[in-house]
């Protein structure tokens, strides 16, 4: 009598390219939307928050169910449906759609460590699922109907019944959401952009001009969003970023008329909590003054604003409209109290201040990309090489002194 097959032997028996010997596939975590502030209903779409006033949402990796609902969702808000949406995956990781959930290529020995690629470019992480989802395809094939799957929490494998037509890859689910959004009558317009970048971190030069340039090239009536890896820090910086985008897009590349400057006014402050505008930290105030020192930016009105007190008013702005749970300024606050709480400084750093030293980088890295976006004086635009080299000239400086590692 042949022997059975065992599935957790499967993975060393595996001749894929992608899909290749002492590989997994591991189930991502896809629940309801955990967020208290969502009022209706997002199954399958974790982490689901939305900023309806620039038309910009943040979620975690969704199921196929999950996707459709986050586009429908997308339809709604002051400024109307847009003409299309924008999904922008951060996820650097190769991820692959079988019978509407998503799994990522792990390794055997370490199902639940991320296998993230180094220097991964958009198109070439595309194409590299393009080959997994044909390697899985053949494997169903090979395997009369089944494949080898990680069980919830990645630990124990077990067989699966697949058809062929259920795997997809992120891509091939966004389009096809499209076609079926829930609750919206007709197609909704999507457009699949995938910026892989790395989920720990801090972001590099070339990663953001890589954000700044996708950002750029977005329409003001379309809607944006921001996918990754649940729990992934570069998530915020980037939702922040693609509402600011939005913002600057609205108002032709000049200050926004609506920006909210400085912290309430004693007489208010009854009714209006302190905002914590991280003032009394040296590497913030650093940074608006060395930008200050690069351009001037024109008003829609007379005069002209100096261009680190704007970009921070722009960021600190963008942030407050997104609710409390992405709110880096309060992280960094607590962080601070804690850090300081257990006795730590920047001159003796421990874990705490690291920890901190991580979220306050995050945060120069909005100010500065808010910097980014703002349109110099003298003739110069955004898209200037010496505007952008200079910019993240001074980010560089202020960022060295900080240990994060």
């Amino acid at each position: 009598m042949p022997e059975r097959p065992v599935p957790s032997k499967q993975s060393g028996k595996r001749t894929g390219d992608v899909l290749a010997p002492d590989c997994v596939l591991v189930p991502d975590p896809v629940e309801r939307s955990e967020n208290k502030h969502v009022v209706y209903p997002m199954p399958g779409a974790p982490g689901f928050m939305h900023c309806t006033s620039d038309r910009a949402s943040l979620v975690s990796q969704c199921s196929e169910e999950g996707v459709r609902h986050v586009l429908e969702a997308m339809q709604h808000g002051s400024a109307g449906p847009p003409s299309s949406v924008v999904w922008i995956s951060l996820r650097n990781e190769l991820v692959t759609y079988i019978a509407g959930k998503p799994y990522a290529l792990r390794d055997a020995s370490a199902p639940l460590q991320p296998r993230e690629m180094t220097n991964a470019l958009g198109e070439e992480l595309q194409q590299t699922e393009r080959d997994l989802k044909a390697n899985v395809e053949e494997e169903v094939a090979t395997e009369c109907g089944r494949l080898a799957l990680q069980g919830p929490g990645g630990l124990q494998t077990e067989w699966a019944s697949v058809a062929l037509g259920s795997i997809h890859t992120p891509a091939e689910v966004v389009e096809e959401a499209g076609r079926r959004a829930a609750g919206v009558k007709g197609v909704v317009q999507t457009r699949f952009e995938c910026l892989p970048l790395p989920s720990q971190r801090a972001l590099k030069r070339r990663d953001i001009k890589s954000l700044l340039e996708l950002l750029q090239s977005l329409n003001a009536s379309d809607a944006v969003v921001v996918s990754s890896e649940k729990g992934a820090p570069v998530s915020t910086m980037v939702a922040v970023a693609a509402s600011m985008a939005q913002r600057m897009r609205a108002s032709n590349g000049k200050r926004p008329l609506d920006l909210i400057s400085g912290e309430p006014l004693p007489l208010t402050r009854k009714w209006n909590a302190p905002r914590g505008l991280l003032e009394e930290f040296a590497p913030v105030n650093d940074l608006v003054k060395a930008l200050d020192e690069i351009y001037t930016v024109e008003k829609e009105t007379a005069g002209s604003d100096r261009l680190g007190e704007l970009a921070k008013l722009l960021c600190d702005d963008t942030v407050d409209r997104w609710q409390a749970p992405l709110h880096l300024r309060t992280r960094v606050l607590d962080l601070d109290r804690a850090a300081r709480n257990a006795g730590e400084t920047q001159g003796a750093p421990g874990h705490l201040t690291k920890t901190l030293n991580e979220s306050l980088v995050q945060y120069l890295i909005m100010v500065t990309f808010a910097a980014l976006l703002l349109a110099p004086t003298a003739g110069k635009t955004v898209a200037d090489p010496d505007h952008q080299t200079a910019v993240l000239n001074v980010l560089d400086t202020i960022m060295m002194p900080l240990v994060t590692e």
